[in-house]
């Protein structure tokens, strides 16, 4: 009875002390499947940003970006038969870039060099293994600024666009929000077989009511890439709407996923590493999953 009357739960400290401690309270969360160092002290936490903030140009190293490009040519299957079923990246977060592209910056946004990168990469890579793909790039801080909202409509407006992008494309039946972390290069980085690469994890919103369908996807990636890549995956994490936005878009389809890639301080070579292998264990799910998706 104690329990119920004051939302405290006797056998879980966390909850007195997340009641009492300023700041505490974001610890207080269920991990759905916990990666390599996974703990209640690096789960992920969304910062806000301010809209002047996302939409500012600042100094960019495109220089990096020809380069990692150049290092990383993208693989074709020779031969590889088409699918039926598309996939739809996007980014809510479009401004979420990373140090070693801004010079000098200390803000790791940009409306040029950013997220949609991965996104670029991870089209062109799904491409050459027949999966058709459609990449939006909608620079979401302009798009907030134009209709004057704020950070935490940002998941309001990508739901717009999303579900038109459905209505209007009955092909379409895996829609990924690619993002970026805010965590530190120790927390985001894991070297496998002497490779650098960017730790990636995913997200599940809470509030939709069919969550148990995207956990399912979230799931079968994610343990792929702990079969053949282990450590690369940080896990699988709920978010309510306290911890942001509670649905982010997976209302929308079973198959829609949120994927969060490397963290502020990762190279961009480091993010095409892992952006190749998550291509790699979607691509298996889709082919070995063909007549379910493709049917």
């Amino acid at each position: 009875m104690f329990s119920i009357a004051t939302d405290l739960k006797i056998k879980d400290l966390r909850t007195f002390v997340g009641k009492e401690v300023p700041g505490m309270s974001k610890y207080y969360s269920n991990i759905i499947v916990a990666g390599e160092g996974t703990n209640l002290t690096n789960i992920p936490n969304e910062s806000s940003v301010p809209i002047e903030e996302v939409t500012k140009e600042r100094e960019v190293a495109k220089d990096k970006v020809t380069e990692a490009e150049k290092n990383n040519p993208v693989q074709k299957k020779n031969g590889a038969k088409k699918g039926e079923s598309a996939v739809y990246i996007y980014h809510t977060h479009s401004w979420e870039s990373f140090f070693p592209l801004l010079p000098g910056a200390t803000d790791p946004s940009s409306p040029d060099v950013n997220v949609s990168l991965l996104g670029k990469r991870m089209k062109e890579q799904l491409e050459g293994q027949g999966i058709p793909v459609i990449h939006d790039k909608t620079n979401m801080g302009d798009l907030l600024a134009s209709k004057k909202w704020v950070w935490y409509q940002s998941y309001k407006a990508s739901h717009e666009y999303v579900k038109g992008a459905l209505a209007q494309n009955n092909k379409i039946a895996f829609p990924i929000d690619i993002h970026r972390d805010d965590q530190r290069k120790k927390v985001t980085t894991k070297v496998i077989n002497g490779k650098s690469y960017a730790r990636l994890y995913f997200i599940i919103g809470m509030e939709n009511e069919g969550r148990a369908e995207n956990e399912k996807i979230a799931r079968a990636i994610n343990s792929y890439l702990d079969e053949n890549y282990y450590g690369l995956s940080r896990g699988i994490f709920p978010k309510y709407k306290k911890d942001g936005n509670g649905v982010y878009n997976q209302d929308l389809s079973k198959n829609a996923m949120l994927i969060e890639v490397g963290g502020v301080d990762n190279t961009l070579d480091e993010l095409y590493n892992t952006i190749d292998v998550l291509t790699e264990a979607f691509s298996k799910y889709y082919w070995n999953d063909a007549e379910k998706v493709n049917g």
